[in-house]
């Protein structure tokens, strides 16, 4: 802004009429603002209470239309034909044509009601005005809702296509029989357009533009007073679940999903609208159906979760507040020109004296010091300004003179002054010229000293006898990133900071043990200078003395050269020295490995061969079923497939290591068990080769935490091998030692063949074969070892060999005393399959190879109960009797040896069948115990099967059926039917009895009689349920009793169902119990 526009700089006039101006306009402006502002809040308040009205008078409306066809349809509900049409079974009904003339009474009466239907309980229509009786219509949301409660109205939906697709309301209420238990559902169906006539006479009632819109509890329009189009679509977004859920009920027609996505928004609706106590205070939004901003207020319905808003546009609202702030404006503005021009007058007279003043101080400041206010002043204030400023005048004029005076003296004293300064310089210029001749030789001095530093390559330091720096040459400042101007005046411990290069220690400089000694420093290698800028270089420096003419020490020299090259080249040698030898490292693993999958592949041949061999003569008739070979190549087949999966099982297991998917379990664990297990396992294979097993094992070792099942593989694999190539009549000793530093040594030590030095190294490196002739003369993967290491690592320990070719090897492995324990998840007990059929408990902690074993039984008609632990299957085994159980050998809390001995000392489970499912399928395992057999995972299916049916552990097998009744006639009568039927029967004549039954072999279902001697029935049940093998075994009740309400909800709860005893033959009841076998489902009652 330019100075003449500055307000500061307008004349004194103008200032004065802006000022009047103000003065005037400005109170009036407040006030306007407040009747405005006043105004504007009388109006939103009346706005206010009007919409309120308008809104809760339309909320009366509609609840009235609701409750009276919520009033119509529970009459409905209540009528004794439409009761006793439900309570009929469908043979005995009432016609049809006669209810659905019932029902047409209503919508015959009433045009607004489109149809009307009954429901039995499962949602299907029994009897309707319209034609779709039989129909299921439990798909809609609000009919499933409806079932669950005494009375419900929907909101507004579409109806089906069949029915003409129109806008309906459903309002539908129970139909309870004469026992008060609801039997189904009556339904009325009304047009949504009776209700939006409501809405529609509500349009404009709150003023010019004012509208209402109903919402639902979703925050979904169901209602407009004006605009069709924006019904359905919702004021917000919606949860994707409700989007699918509205779609899949067809809600609003087969355009549900598009209207519901089409979000017309208008937030303060829509949280208003969902919320549970709608806010029913003025709130103000913007409208998508008028495009404006407008007021409302929301009020909630009492008979159902829906919501009105009554709105009014803001502009219909506020045009009279406008109109009247225009006129207010319009006065003021007369004002303001009213004021201006008074204004102007006063201020011309009041500045005529000022303007007289200004022009004389004019003059005085151009030089005219005789200049004075002229005419007659006046007495006021500026009368008496003009008057001051007249005597201050003649004042400066009287001064001025007398400065002129002595101005003039003075010149004459600087004069003399200036002779005496003219003597002196003379003399100071010879002075000054002696020294510049000093100065020129000392730079040229400099000069040389800088030139020789530049010129030199490494980088040169000089510091005083304090060890401050006071030179560098360009190199120095290079590689230590300070100037010489940042580091002049410095100690050099600052400027040359220097480390050990391997250590990274700080190292002293050469300077300060020359300043220290008064010795020449030699070059120093392997140091780092670190840079003031963070970068680093290695270096060699060197110190010395400087000294002056008579010896004394005036400072160091420091001199250091850039090692980077030097070093770079090097590492660059001996980089490719390392590469050389690592390629040839590749190109000898490739070479072992191309030689290990040669051998891998003959070993995966060989079984395949003999496989396809002998399948290829029994397939093409060579070989006849009953002929002795028969027998003899089926095992040969059977053997080489096994061999063949244990190949892959070795693979597998070190590729799950080397993926990182090994699970750890540590636990507090017996190494003289662990040991004693693994020996018992392998006893038998060292017994065929005559080789004498011996352990020796460290009594200190009782507080080891590891995982159990891992310490058996790795001492099964160091065995097995010793085992393997230990010739006939050796020996194979096992010893655990303590050592100091909280670990412990395991040593296999065998008199096999040994091994030699140079290949001791490649025992533990996967696809590395030692010797390929020996590899073909044993059998195996050649990966144990590999698989081994990566195990003892996986726990924090490390492996290793001493051998001697001809005397035997000793194979250790050093493990951590206490692996840090996590609490391994295991799957809790479960129960699979139908009740009644053979049972089965599955022991199994690998969930993948447990859920395969249930899997295969529940297919193939068993039940199956699952243990994940040792302690889980004692426990069930203790309280269950089973038909058959496989066992894995190797568990996590316990093996299988213990689990095994455990099962033979229950009393249930002492002669029960087991089969043995586990990756050790050596017999010495489970030597000394009665197995039925041993097979190897992943276990197949047919092999598991005729391996139970061998077991005598039938599929078709039917389960026991307990009778108890103490009348004797009855008992035989039931048994006899059963028997027929296929099922095993066990009878008793007192509760008692049938409890002891039950105890020692859980039945598949109980037929039971309620009135007995000494215990009843109920007691009975309280009994039996206590009972864990009997917490889910289906009962049926088989009496003459006449059971009272409260009893049969009693019985509900224990029993599977209740049997009149005379009004069902006992092969009638054998069906029931079929059908409960077969389903296990809920409670059935035919008394």
């Amino acid at each position: 802004m330019s100075r003449r526009f500055r307000f500061r700089d307008w004349p004194l006039r103008a200032k004065l009429a802006v000022l009047l101006v103000l003065s005037a306009v400005l109170p009036l402006t407040i006030a306007a603002v407040v009747n405005i502002i006043e105004a504007r809040d009388r109006m939103l308040d009346q706005a206010g209470a009007v919409l309120a009205a308008r809104a809760e008078e339309l909320v009366w409306r509609l609840d009235t239309f609701n409750r009276e066809y919520q009033l119509d349809v529970r009459k409905l509900a209540r009528l004794p034909e439409v009761v006793d049409f439900l309570a009929s079974p469908a043979a005995g009904r009432s016609s049809e044509a006669e209810l659905t003339a019932i029902l047409q009474v209503q919508p015959a009466a009433d045009p607004n009601i489109r149809g009307a239907a009954l429901l039995d309980m499962a949602g299907v229509v029994r009897a309707t005005t319209d034609s779709f009786v039989g129909a299921n219509l439990s798909y809609r949301s609000f009919i499933r809702e409806a079932l669950r409660r005494p009375e419900f109205t929907s909101s507004i939906y579409v109806n089906a296509a069949r029915v003409g697709g129109v806008p309906s309301i459903a309002y539908m209420a129970r139909v309870e029989g004469p026992d008060g238990k609801p039997i189904g559902l009556a339904a009325l169906w009304v047009r949504a357009s009776s209700l939006w006539a409501i809405m529609k006479n509500a349009n404009g009632k709150a003023g010019p533009g004012s509208f209402a819109v109903l919402f639902d509890n979703n925050g979904i329009r169901i209602g407009h007073s004006y605009s069709d189009d924006i019904v359905f679509h919702p004021a917000g977004q919606l949860d994707q679940a409700l989007i699918d859920a509205l779609t899949a009920d067809q809600a609003f027609g087969p355009d549900t999903r598009l209207l519901l996505t089409d979000v017309r928004s208008f937030p303060e609706q829509f949280e208003r609208a969902r919320a549970r106590v709608p806010d029913e205070t003025l709130f103000r939004g913007f409208a998508p159906v008028n495009q404006g901003w407008n007021y409302g207020v929301g009020r909630p319905l009492e008979t159902v979760s829906w919501t009105v808003f009554y709105m009014v546009p803001e502009a219909a609202l506020l045009a009279p507040i406008e109109a009247t702030t225009g006129e207010s404006a319009l006065i003021a503005f007369a004002c303001m020109v009213a004021a201006l021009a008074v204004g102007s007058l006063y201020a011309g007279v009041l500045v005529r004296p000022i303007r007289a003043l200004t022009g004389a101080t004019m003059k005085i400041a151009a030089g005219d010091l005789r200049a004075r206010v002229a005419g007659r002043l006046a007495k006021d204030e500026l009368g008496r300004l003009g008057a001051n400023f007249n005597t201050m005048a003649e004042r400066i004029e009287a001064q001025d003179a007398a400065l002129r005076a002595a101005r003039d003296e003075l010149e004459l004293r600087v004069q003399e002054r200036t002779a005496e300064l003219v003597l002196a310089n003379a003399k100071l210029e010879a002075e000054v010229a002696e020294r510049a001749r000093a100065e020129t030789e000392a730079r040229r001095s400099e000069q040389n000293l800088a030139t020789t530093l530049n010129s030199i390559g490494d980088g040169v330091i000089a510091t005083d006898t304090t060890g401050h720096v006071v030179r560098m040459n360009p190199v120095a400042e290079q590689l230590t990133g300070w100037s010489l101007a940042d580091a002049a005046g410095r100690p050099l411990v600052e400027v040359f900071h220097i480390v050990n290069e391997e250590t990274r220690q700080i190292v002293e400089s050469p300077a300060e043990r020359v300043l220290r000694e008064g010795v020449v420093v030699g070059l120093a290698n392997h140091t780092v200078l670190l840079s003031r800028n963070g970068s680093e270089c290695p270096i060699a420096d060197s110190g010395a003395p400087i000294r002056t003419p008579d010896g004394a020490m005036a400072g160091v020299v420091l001199v250091f050269r850039d090692q980077t090259e030097e070093r770079t080249n090097e590492r660059l040698r001996i980089r490719s020295v390392t590469l050389e030898a690592e390629s040839l490292r590749a190109r000898e693993a490739s070479r072992l490995k191309s030689e290990f999958l040669a051998n891998m592949s003959h070993e995966l041949r060989t079984p395949l061969n003999a496989i396809i061999g002998f399948t290829q003569l029994i397939h093409d008739g060579d070989v006849a079923p009953d002929a002795p070979q028969y027998k003899e190549f089926l095992g040969d087949i059977l053997a080489s497939a096994r061999h063949l999966l244990q190949l892959i099982n070795d693979v597998l297991d070190l590729s799950r290591v080397e993926a990182g998917k090994l699970r750890l379990n540590p636990e507090p664990v017996n190494l003289s068990d662990l040991v004693g297990e693994v020996v018992s396992i392998l006893r038998t294979t060292a017994a065929d080769k005559s080789i004498r097993v011996e352990t020796a094992l460290d009594k200190k070792l009782d507080d080891v935490v590891l995982d159990g099942a891992r310490f058996k593989q790795v001492l099964y694999n160091y065995i097995s091998n010793a085992i393997k190539f230990t010739p006939e009549g050796g020996r194979v000793a096992i010893r655990t030692q303590a050592q100091p530093d909280d670990t412990f040594r395991l040593e296999v030590e065998d008199t096999g063949i040994g091994i030699a030095a140079e290949d001791v190294d490649r025992l533990f490196i996967e696809f590395q074969q030692l010797d390929v002739s020996a590899a073909k003369r044993q059998p195996g993967t050649g990966l144990g070892l590999a698989l081994t290491k990566r195990l003892v690592e996986a726990q924090g320990g490390s492996v290793g060999v001493t051998s001697a070719p001809g005397r035997g090897s000793t194979f250790f492995a050093v493990f951590p005393r206490r692996m840090e324990r996590t609490a391994p998840a295991v799957a809790p007990p479960g129960f699979y399959g139908s009740r009644g059929a053979p049972l089965i408990l599955v022991i199994e902690d690998e969930d993948r190879d447990r859920a395969s074993l249930v899997r295969i039984l529940t297919e193939s008609g068993y039940a199956v109960e699952t243990a994940a632990t040792g302690a889980q299957a004692l426990a069930r085994c203790n309280e269950s009797k089973f038909d058959a159980i496989t066992l894995d050998l190797i568990l996590p809390d316990s093996s299988g040896v213990d689990v095994l001995r455990g099962i033979r000392a229950s009393e249930k489970n002492r002669d029960v069948p087991v089969i043995v499912v586990t990756v050790v399928t050596e017999r010495g395992a489970v030597a000394g115990f009665a197995v039925h057999d041993i097979l190897p995972k992943p276990v197949d299916s047919p092999i598991l099967l005729d391996s139970l049916q061998r077991a005598g552990v039938a599929r078709e097998a039917t389960g026991t059926v307990l009778i108890v009744d103490d009348d004797a006639r009855s008992l035989k009568l039931m048994a006899a039917t059963l028997d027929q039927l296929g099922y095993r029967t066990v009878s008793a004549s007192t509760a008692r009895l049938a409890l002891e039954a039950a105890a020692e072999a859980a039945p598949a279902a109980v037929i039971l009689d309620l009135i007995m001697p000494e215990m009843d029935g109920f007691e009975f049940l309280d009994h039996f349920r206590q009972m864990p093998q009997c917490r889910h075994t289906p009962v049926i009740v088989w009496t003459i009793k006449d059971i009272t309400a409260e009893e049969r909800t009693r019985l509900a709860v224990s029993a599977r169902g209740i049997v009149q005893k005379g009004r069902r033959a006992g092969a009638a009841l054998a069906a029931e119990l079929g059908e409960l076998l077969e389903a296990h489902g809920g409670f059935v009652d035919h008394g």
